[in-house]
């Protein structure tokens, strides 16, 4: 195979290409495998616990399914992104939820803020970890130095 610097332009700019379409493709794939997960997961666990129980059992149950869905979309992340598994991990779930909590703060006070803010700290942190070990398992030919 031919060193980076014995390639021609085009070739150069294709692999540069596949490059960035693996990290955003990939990215994509992973937030929208977290919503669809947390959505059927919450919906389910929502539906079983009567609405008249205690609050504490819901939001466990939602940890649950926020805890699931982070290491599914961490898992997709790690076993297919070329490089920087951890970030593209953490992004799958910050930057969607990013855009929630800064909604949140527009509107809410600062309890709001910690509390939406811990639910989407905790899977981001989920999703990277998961990607960073899912992605240090594979050949070290698929992975970036």
């Amino acid at each position: 195979m031919k060193g980076l610097e014995e390639l021609d332009r085009t070739d150069r700019v294709t692999l540069r290409m596949w490059r960035a379409a693996n990290l955003v493709g990939w990215w994509l794939v992973g937030v929208v495998a977290y919503y669809a997960i947390l959505l059927v997961l919450s919906r389910t666990f929502l539906q079983k616990i009567a609405y008249g129980s205690v609050r504490g059992l819901q939001a466990v149950s939602v940890l649950l399914a926020l805890g699931f869905s982070a290491l599914t979309a961490g898992w997709i992340v790690g076993s297919r992104v070329y490089r920087s598994p951890g970030l593209i991990g953490a992004l799958t779930v910050l930057l969607p939820g990013g855009l929630f909590l800064l909604l949140v703060v527009a509107t809410g006070s600062i309890a709001e803020y910690a509390y939406v803010g811990f639910f989407v700290v905790v899977p981001a942190c989920i999703a990277a970890l998961t990607a960073r070990i899912v992605w240090s398992r594979r050949p070290r030919a698929l992975r970036a130095a």
